[in-house]
């Protein structure tokens, strides 16, 4: 189960168990044993949700391949300016 399956059914058994337990506060009794129920469900669902929260960031992080990352060190080498075409480009310097 994906983890936006798995937020999706919580909040739909929240809903639910909300809903119950409105109607319960008024007497009515096999709302509140929906409502029980419900909150059963809710826990078993919750556990799986913090495994695959957990699951899902503990995921490896994206590795920029050799040959993309020596294109973006020659393209940050290009668009810097050294300090003599600044000098004779009349380049301001920021500064830091």
């Amino acid at each position: 189960m994906a983890l936006k399956d798995t937020t999706k059914k919580l909040k739909a058994l929240l809903a639910a168990v909300s809903n119950d337990l409105e109607k319960s506060e008024s007497g009515n009794k096999a709302a509140a044993q929906r409502a029980r129920t419900a909150t059963i469900a809710f826990s078993k669902m919750a556990k799986v949700f913090r495994a695959e929260s957990i699951s899902s960031s503990k995921k490896p992080k994206v590795v920029v391949p050799a040959a993309m990352a020596k294109k973006t060190k020659a393209l940050a080498c290009q668009t810097s300016v050294s300090p003599a075409k600044r000098a004779t480009a009349k380049i301001p310097v920021r500064k830091r």
